[in-house]
């Protein structure tokens, strides 16, 4: 187990990285082993922490053979996961970042350096303990606020949706239970008061422009169902996967994530427009980005 060093800290350069003023520090025991970290100190108006990984998790979370997260558009950026509670490992998953989790580690630990094989990286492991990052808040009173348009009960979404532009998102809201099997495009929000069900569809329907993004924010659980969509996610309760899933964008549930098959996530970062109009933006607590001795 590694321990949480916070004495004779130096700090030695200050950079810009994503957005985030990152510090690169060492500082260890007076004799002992150097220790090494780069720490993302959020600038004001930062996204919720949670909201900065590929696939965030606020349970426990199982790589192996079957899942893949790497970056989408071969932009070479770091697809990271983190789990609040244990990660389990087993040989063959493929994750093209680092790996951080807040309980324990179990599995095939010898061999995390061939499932964590971060983008970018100063030559430390690729997975290591880190603490708990909080949840972004769900609050379906705001979501009533801002909607442009309810639907008041259950409802199936089929067809093609076009839920708005860039300057004008739109932004759904489904009071009930929603079966998800429209092919949506544009820029907007997709917000869910009960579960979410994912459901297959032709992978034609991925491509997207870069000015399009679609948030998709769930308060109960996700299935998918080999599903196939272009979306960030984000949910309160679990998000439980069957068949082939593919997933360009992101996740984050606060529950466990369990899928039956196999899951690709190619990861495409949560809009800042529109994960803005969601949840305030203000300053966020460090986080390590990259540890090292």
């Amino acid at each position: 187990m590694r321990k949480h060093l916070v004495i004779n800290l130096i700090i030695v350069v200050t950079m810009l990285v994503g957005g985030a003023a990152s510090v690169f520090a060492q500082g260890g025991e007076e004799n002992g082993p150097i220790v090494q970290a780069i720490i993302d100190r959020p600038r004001d108006g930062a996204l919720p922490n949670a909201l900065r990984y590929a696939l965030y998790t606020g349970r426990r979370l199982f790589v192996d053979d079957q899942i893949l997260v790497q970056d989408h558009a071969s932009l070479l950026r770091n697809t990271n996961i983190h789990t609040n509670g244990h990660l389990g490992v087993r040989r063959s998953g493929i994750v093209q970042g680092f790996g951080t989790y807040s309980g324990g580690l179990s599995g095939e630990v010898a061999s995390v350096s061939t499932i964590f094989l971060p983008n970018r990286n100063e030559g430390g492991s690729g997975v290591y303990r880190h603490p708990s990052i909080e949840m972004p808040v769900l609050n379906p009173q705001d979501w009533q606020r801002m909607a442009t348009r309810t639907y008041a009960s259950s409802t199936t979404l089929r067809g093609d949706i076009n839920l708005g532009i860039k300057d004008d998102p739109g932004i759904w809201l489904i009071r009930g239970h929603c079966n998800l099997r429209a092919n949506i495009r544009g820029n907007g929000i997709l917000f869910v008061e009960g579960d979410l069900r994912l459901y297959g569809d032709e992978a034609r329907y991925l491509l997207r422009e870069e000015n399009e993004h679609l948030m998709i924010v769930v308060r109960g659980n996700v299935f998918a169902e080999n599903a196939k969509i272009n979306a960030n996610v984000i949910c309160g309760g679990g998000f439980f996967g069957s068949g082939n899933v593919i997933l360009i964008g992101s996740l984050v549930s606060h529950e466990d994530v369990q899928n039956i098959g196999s899951m690709d996530i190619y990861y495409r970062p949560v809009s800042q427009e529109l994960a803005s109009l969601v949840w305030e933006t203000g300053a966020q607590p460090p986080r390590i980005a990259m540890f090292f001795e």
